[in-house]
């Protein structure tokens, strides 16, 4: 009996060392490649939401202005220092037409603000694997974009549609966050968008 008790406590010891590292495996976060026509959803918001939903996607927002226009009411979300989210709803229909959110900080910062901010809003993981790509890491995953440039001032834009043209995506990496991506701005149209008018 002794001889077996002396045999399985290697086992038994084992077997938890191997569970453990199974269980660092599982923490890492595994996102499918994405189509552009996946992001109908981002933040937690659908497309379609429509502004009475919003508080209870995002919580209090923090200030709103309305634009120039007066076309869409932007509602700010700047609970979190150096990561900005604002929101714009179409001020005839009530439907959330864009979603911005923007990570400004530099250095350790970037990861640290990213991960408050995750918290704060409960970011789905896979919404935030996009800020820290480079550009070409963003190109591996969505191919080539519909629109790239490259400001005076070292920002690169890269810019996708969907195949329908419902959703646009508009990613920028700045040169000096060390070429990361830190803006995304998700641009939904809505169809029923261009019938507003009374017809002659």
């Amino acid at each position: 009996m002794k001889h077996l008790f002396i045999y399985i406590i290697p086992v038994i010891l084992s077997v938890c060392i191997s569970a453990c590292g199974g269980e660092e495996e599982e923490t890492e976060v595994e996102c499918p490649n994405k189509k552009i026509a996946d992001f109908n959803r981002f933040l937690g918001i659908d497309y379609g939401t429509e502004e009475h939903q919003l508080e209870s996607k995002l919580g209090k927002f923090t200030g709103g202005t309305f634009t120039s226009d007066s076309s869409s009411f932007i509602y700010s979300f700047d609970r979190v220092n150096r990561v900005p989210i604002s929101v714009w709803v179409n001020a005839k229909t009530g439907k959330i037409n864009t979603i911005f959110m923007e990570v400004i900080s530099l250095g350790k910062n970037f990861d640290e603000d990213l991960e408050v901010a995750v918290q704060e809003f409960s970011i789905d993981p896979c919404d935030v694997i996009w800020f820290g790509m480079s550009a070409n890491e963003i190109k591996e995953r969505l191919g080539s974009p519909d629109e790239e440039a490259v400001s005076a001032e070292g920002v690169t834009l890269l810019s996708y549609d969907s195949d329908d043209f419902l959703i646009t995506v508009a990613f920028k990496i700045y040169e000096q966050q060390e070429d990361k991506c830190s803006s995304i701005s998700i641009n939904w149209f809505h169809a029923d968008n261009d019938n507003l008018l009374d017809e002659d």
